[in-house]
C-alpha cells in the first residue's frame, strides 16, 4: 500500500530562477513522470518546461539513507547525485521535519523519436549555508519584500556583540532582517537611513543612497501596520563579521508586493549544527496533493459514485464477469489412463445447484490431409515440364571475362615496359628497346588468351551438361 503525507512547499532562499545548472541524476528511470510534466506545463522559449520541484530526503532509503529525491507533483523525477547529499541533506532534512517540503526552480527537457525517450532534469540551487534562514521571522506582523539585488550593510562592525552569536560553525549562513526608517540628528546634520535590526536589536544602517532607494516601501508597509523583512547574509569569524541583504528596491516593487497580503514565511526547526533532525520515512511514498488529483481523475473518468481508494483493485468501469463455457466444436480434453474423475460437488447452502454438463456431441470424422510432395530438382536452364530448355539470360561473366583479360594484357605490357628501363639503366639501349617491342605483341597474346579462357568458362557455368541429374 503506498501511503501519503500532507507537505506544504517551501521555498530555499538564494536559489536562481534564471539559469539550472544543478544536474538531477537518475531521469531514465522515471521517464513517465517527465513526460507528464512535459505535456501539462506550457513550453518556454528554450522549448522547455520551467517548473518548482520538490526536493524530498529519504532516510528509509534501501539503497543511500541520505538520498534526496526531486519530485514533480509528487512524482519522482530524479535523485541528486550522491556526492551532493552530504551538502545538501541538513537544508531538506531541517525542512521535513518541520512537516514542510523544500521546493527549489527546475527546468525539464523531454524528447520521444523513433519510439526513443529521453529526459534531463535541472534545478537551479545556491549555496547549501544560504539556503535556510538560521533565526525565525519576525514576531511582529511584517511584510517580506521579494529577493533582489546584493545590498552591503554597514557599520555592522559597531555591532559585532550581537553579530558574533549568529555566526555558524560553517562561517556563512542565511538571516531574517527587518529595516525600519531612523532619523539620525548630529551637531552638523540630520539625515534618515534605514536601519538594519536582527531579532530587534539593531546590527547596522544602509548608506544614504541606498536607503532613500527603501524608505518609500518602509512607510508605505509602516502605514499598513506591517514591519518590512528582508533576506540576508552573515559571513564571518571569532573576529569579524559582514552582513548583506538581498531584497527588491521600492521602484521594482509590484502592487502584489505592495497592496496585496502581507507575505509571511513558516517557521523551521530550530538550526541545528549536527542536522540531527527528525525526518519523516517518504521512500516510495506519494504527497497527498499527487494523489488528490489522481483520485479526482478517476472519479471524472469511472463517475462520482466510484469507490476509489488505496486499496481499491480496480481501475476499469464494472462489467458483469461472464463464465465462459466449452463449446461443442471444443470437447473435453481426455483423461490419462488410471484417472477417475472426482464425484460431483453438492450444492454448497446459499448457492443454485449446478446445471447439468451439456451432452457431448462426437465431431466428424475429418478427411486425411494429402501427404505433401517434394518437387524434383531440375538442373539450371531446362524446364520441370519437360527437356525444353528454358532460355537462359545472358551471363554478365563474360563482360567480367572480357575485363580480366584486358586487365591482364594490361599488366603484360607495363611489365615490358619496366624490364626495358632496366635493362637501358644497365647500360644496353637497344636490349630495352628490343624488350619494348617484344612487349606489344606479348601484352595482345595474353588479352586474346584470357578472353578465350572466359568464354569457356561461362559455358560450363550455364549448361552443366547431364553430369548432374535431378532426384
Amino acid at each position: 500500500m503506498t501511503r501519503s503525507r500532507t507537505i506544504q512547499p517551501y521555498a530555499l532562499w538564494g536559489v536562481n530562477r534564471i539559469w539550472q545548472d544543478f544536474e538531477v541524476v537518475g531521469e531514465s528511470n522515471y521517464l513517465p513522470a517527465i513526460r507528464r510534466a512535459w505535456n501539462r506545463t506550457p513550453k518556454s522559449e528554450y522549448n522547455d518546461v520551467r517548473v518548482d520541484l520538490e526536493l524530498v530526503p529519504e532516510p528509509d532509503n534501501p539503497y543511500d539513507d541520505r538520498a534526496i529525491s526531486v519530485r514533480y507533483q509528487g512524482l519522482i523525477v530524479g535523485y541528486f547525485p550522491k556526492e551532493t547529499n552530504l551538502d545538501w541533506w541538513p537544508v531538506v532534512a531541517r525542512v521535513a521535519a518541520t512537516g514542510l517540503t523544500a521546493a527549489a526552480p527546475g527546468r525539464i527537457w523531454y524528447q520521444k523519436s523513433a519510439g526513443f525517450e529521453t529526459g534531463s532534469v535541472r534545478l537551479g540551487l545556491g549555496e547549501p549555508d544560504l539556503s535556510l534562514p538560521l533565526n525565525d521571522p519576525p514576531s511582529q506582523p511584517h511584510n517580506l519584500l521579494p529577493s533582489g539585488n546584493v545590498v552591503q550593510v554597514t557599520k555592522e562592525a559597531d555591532h559585532f556583540d550581537v553579530l558574533a552569536d549568529y555566526v555558524p560553525p560553517s562561517g556563512a549562513g542565511a538571516l531574517y532582517v527587518t529595516l525600519h526608517k531612523e532619523e539620525i540628528v548630529s551637531s552638523r546634520s540630520r539625515r534618515v537611513v534605514a536601519e538594519v535590526r536582527l531579532d530587534g536589536e539593531r546590527v547596522g544602517e544602509l548608506t544614504k543612497a541606498t536607503s532613500e532607494k527603501f524608505l518609500p516601501a518602509i512607510v508605505h508597509n509602516t502605514d499598513r501596520g506591517l514591519a518590512t523583512a528582508v533576506r540576508a547574509a552573515i559571513k564571518g569569524s571569532g573576529v569579524a563579521a559582514e552582513l548583506t541583504i538581498r531584497a527588491a528596491k521600492a521602484h521594482e516593487l509590484d502592487d502584489a508586493a505592495l497592496d496585496g497580503p502581507a507575505v509571511r514565511l513558516p517557521s523551521l526547526t530550530p538550526y541545528d549544527p549536527n542536522a540531527q533532525y527528525l525526518v519523516p520515512n517518504t521512500y516510495g511514498q506519494t504527497t497527498t496533493a499527487a494523489r488528490a488529483r489522481s483520485i479526482r481523475e478517476e472519479k471524472q473518468r469511472f463517475g462520482r459514485g466510484t469507490a476509489i481508494g488505496h486499496d481499491a483493485e480496480a481501475r476499469t468501469p464494472s462489467t458483469p464477469q461472464v463464465k465462459i463455457q466449452r463449446t461443442l466444436a471444443q470437447p473435453p480434453r481426455s483423461q490419462p489412463a488410471g484417472h477417475s474423475a472426482p464425484p460431483p460437488r453438492s450444492p454448497e447452502p446459499n448457492h443454485a445447484p449446478a446445471s447439468p454438463p451439456a451432452a457431448h456431441v462426437a465431431r466428424p470424422p475429418l478427411s486425411p490431409r494429402p501427404a505433401p510432395t517434394t518437387p524434383p530438382l531440375v538442373p539450371y536452364g531446362a524446364s520441370s515440364h519437360g527437356n525444353a530448355p528454358l532460355p537462359v539470360a545472358k551471363s554478365r561473366k563474360n563482360t567480367k571475362g572480357s575485363g580480366r583479360a584486358l586487365g591482364l594484357a594490361a599488366a603484360t605490357f607495363f611489365a615490358a615496359f619496366a624490364l626495358g628501363i632496366l635493362i637501358s639503366g644497365l647500360g644496353s639501349p637497344g636490349g630495352g628497346a628490343i624488350v619494348w617491342l617484344l612487349g606489344v605483341p606479348v601484352a595482345i597474346g595474353v588479352g586474346i588468351w584470357g578472353r578465350r579462357a572466359a568464354s569457356v568458362s561461362a559455358k560450363e557455368n550455364q549448361d552443366p551438361g547431364n553430369g548432374w541429374k535431378g532426384s
